[in-house]
């Protein structure tokens, strides 16, 4: 399959770019900067840009979209939803005009709301999965959840397939390509121990002292998700090679979380942090809509695995990084 990737120099494009390669596609990566793998082919162009877009899509079998701010606080909300939305426009008029068969968007569990929100709120239940309601509370949330709302309409409209992949919480766990993400996108401000002490430790004091634990700084912010990057290619590639699915929105997240804390302990804990002002000792209820025993993560994938065949093959647990992190 002829494949053009938008964003393939991205942090996350190179991972996209070799998992396809390495299932024998024929990949061209769509950026502004060639990418870090050889083997892709490239186009230089820019998803503000219609006309390179429409030249880029001539003959390709399938578009992956990754091109977009990455995240809230790296433009302002007028540029970021521009960028982010009309950029997904373009993308999307520009496969269509070109006859490309099928669209992948990279969304992020962002769009749910439970990523960069501002203010604190209850998850109706858990796990959340893709029938939870949406209620992104930052700019990068809401241009993820248009762009999904944008795909269903163009294959609504013009019959392209698109599939929509709320990746959640990308880590870049095992070195060798670590040291290829760092280089890459966002990441170059970092090498891979900054990468990995920065965005992936913090400092938690019990009676003993301070000791590292992996996670990010607040229960309230991602509910705990990580997707090792590797997985998310897989994700991208299974998505891609998929002919049955005319249009679905899927969760892509590890099977575990990023926490040492079990996960019932981590659910006490969110509670706790919603109880104040609200009347309970020790938080509202969250119903469980299945169980969560040991380290499973408050994201369900289970959509993408019934229908896409995914299965998270790597975790934290068992990683380069967590051998640095035990031997800092």
């Amino acid at each position: 399959m002829k494949i053009l990737v938008t964003g393939g120099s991205g942090t996350i494009g190179g991972y996209v770019l070799r998992e396809l390669l390495q299932a024998g596609h024929s990949v061209t990566s769509f950026s502004r900067t060639a990418p870090r793998v050889a083997e892709a082919g490239f186009v230089k162009g820019d998803i503000l840009a219609p006309g390179q877009l429409a030249d880029a899509c001539q003959d390709q079998d399938a578009v992956i979209h990754l091109a977009a701010v990455p995240g809230p606080g790296r433009a302002t909300p007028a540029q970021l939803l521009h960028v982010n939305v009309i950029g997904t426009v373009n993308a999307l008029e520009a496969a269509v005009d070109a006859g490309v068969g099928k669209f992948v968007f990279a969304s992020s569990g962002a769009a749910t709301g439970f990523s960069f929100q501002r203010e604190e709120f209850l998850p109706r239940y858990l796990p959340l999965d893709e029938e939870h309601p949406c209620e992104p509370q930052d700019e990068y949330g809401l241009s993820k959840l248009l762009g999904e709302l944008t795909c269903k309409r163009y294959s609504d409209a013009f019959g392209i397939r698109t599939i929509c992949l709320r990746i959640n919480n990308n880590w870049y766990l095992e070195r060798a390509s670590a040291e290829v993400a760092v280089r890459s996108g966002w990441a170059q401000q970092f090498t891979v121990e900054e990468l990995w002490s920065n965005r992936y430790v913090k400092t938690v004091e019990d009676a003993e002292g301070d000791w590292p634990t992996p996670g990010p700084p607040a229960p309230r912010k991602l509910l705990w998700a990580f997707t090792d990057a590797r997985d998310a290619a897989q994700a991208f590639r299974l998505a891609v090679e998929n002919d049955t699915i005319r249009h679905e929105v899927f969760l892509i997240n590890g099977s575990d979380t990023c926490s040492g804390e079990s996960t019932p302990a981590l659910i006490d804990r969110l509670r706790r942090s919603l109880s104040e002002g609200g009347g309970h000792a020790a938080g509202p209820e969250i119903p469980l809509k299945a169980p969560l025993a040991g380290h499973a993560s408050l994201w369900s994938h289970a959509k993408a695995t019934r229908l896409l065949g995914y299965q998270p093959r790597y975790t934290w647990r068992q990683s380069d990084f967590r051998t640095w992190m035990e031997t800092r």
